[in-house]
């Protein structure tokens, strides 16, 4: 239950919601293109 309440939490940049794994994908993404 713990993990599934994590996974569906949504954080905010600005004022904008998205999912918090997706968030952490696009930094991967951005990690690996600015290497």
């Amino acid at each position: 239950m713990e993990i599934q309440r994590r996974k569906t939490k949504k954080i905010y940049i600005g004022s904008v919601p998205i999912d918090a794994n997706a968030h952490l994908t696009v930094q991967s993404l951005n990690k690996s293109s600015t290497s």
